[in-house]
């Protein structure tokens, strides 16, 4: 659990790298596509390649680093799955 020092609560910064990655996976494969494509003459077709095979890591990448923020902040405060289903089970029966 990635935690601050002196504090038992998930660090959001956690988050913020997380933005930051997805960033860097999706631009890296699409200048490398770009890249390519100058050297071969076939713009745009890897550089559009790159920036969806880029957005698709990316995007696991950072719904995998939230899901383990919201599972580190969920053991701190105690929350369990259960819980939250029954909560939700109750708000639409009314």
């Amino acid at each position: 659990m990635a935690t601050k020092q002196g504090s038992d609560k998930p660090n959001p910064m956690r988050l913020y790298g997380a933005g930051f990655t997805f960033i860097a996976t999706f631009m890296l494969p699409l200048w490398a596509g770009y890249w390519v494509d100058m050297k071969m003459g076939t713009l745009p077709r890897l550089m559009i390649l790159g920036a969806v095979i880029g957005f698709l890591v990316g995007l696991r990448n950072l719904v995998r680093e939230a899901r383990k923020f919201f599972h580190d902040q969920k053991a701190v405060t105690g929350e369990s799955d259960d819980e939250n289903e029954a909560d939700n089970s109750c708000d639409s029966e009314h």
